[in-house]
């Protein structure tokens, strides 16, 4: 059986597929897309720690081939030593104090988009709710205005759009790309300027001591990566992750009570 994750079985229902793999061939080649793929634990946890062999410097997508510069997708195309250090860098935004101080915000987002359907009956959470939530979190972490954020919210998930059958960005997913990039960098300009206690600021006026031992502050490209990375692969998920909870709590109403 060949592995494409692309594919229409996979996308529908990968779960059958998943486990024809973990007990069947654990370890296979596609050789359309010229790709190893892993599917036991331990292999994937070795294959993490071995990253001279297993480099990352190619980022998590298929179809790059070394065409995307690494710089482009930030801290999950690199490998150490280099990648632990700017990993420090943007992880002093997510200290204990600067998460606990977002609890307020976080509670009152969550309220503005429930509260209007209190009374309705139902409605449709992953639309209303679980897609706009997350990244509206990650917009006050950064520091995106409020004005700005359905519009970035828009661009940033019309970004990640796909074609079904080639798993390739088509245009307009490229120019909503674009489009949130532009406005990125011109957030960024400004945070240079007149620093906020956001994340933007935080991680544009770091320094680190880069691997040649010279002191160092991130490049414009470099925070615009890591903000892009943020925004996309953030709020995907868990927006996802929302709305399996959702499901998997009304499958599991013994668990659904425990929340």
């Amino acid at each position: 059986m060949i592995y494409d994750p692309y594919s229409r079985p996979f996308q529908e229902d990968p779960f059958p597929l998943y486990r024809h793999f973990l007990e069947e061939e654990p370890v296979t080649y596609n050789e359309a897309r010229d790709f190893y793929a892993l599917f036991r634990f331990e292999d994937v946890w070795n294959a993490t720690l071995d990253w001279q062999t297993y480099s990352s410097s190619l980022g998590p997508t298929l179809e790059n081939r070394g065409e995307l510069p690494s710089a482009a997708m930030s801290i999950i195309a690199m490998d150490p030593p280099r990648q632990p250090r700017l990993r420090n860098i943007v992880s002093k935004g997510f200290t204990p104090r600067r998460i606990a101080a977002m609890e307020g915000k976080t509670r009152k987002l969550a309220a503005h988009y429930l509260d209007a359907f209190v009374g309705a009956g139902s409605f449709d959470i992953q639309r209303e709710f679980n897609v706009k939530f997350p990244m509206d979190v990650i917009s006050v972490l950064v520091g995106i205005p409020e004005k700005d954020r359905d519009w970035y919210r828009e661009a940033v998930d019309s970004g990640l759009t796909r074609d079904p059958e080639t798993g390739l960005p088509p245009e307009d997913a490229m120019q909503a790309l674009a489009s949130s990039h532009g406005f990125t960098q011109e957030l960024l300009d400004e945070r240079r300027k007149k620093p906020q206690d956001d994340l933007i600021s935080l991680i544009a006026q770091a320094q680190y001591e880069d691997v040649d031992g010279e002191r160092k502050a991130l490049t414009d490209d470099e925070v615009l990566a890591f903000v892009r990375l943020l925004a996309a692969a953030g709020a995907e998920t868990t927006a996802k992750l929302l709305g399996n909870c959702v499901v998997y709590f009304f499958q599991h109403p013994e668990q659904r009570r425990l929340v």
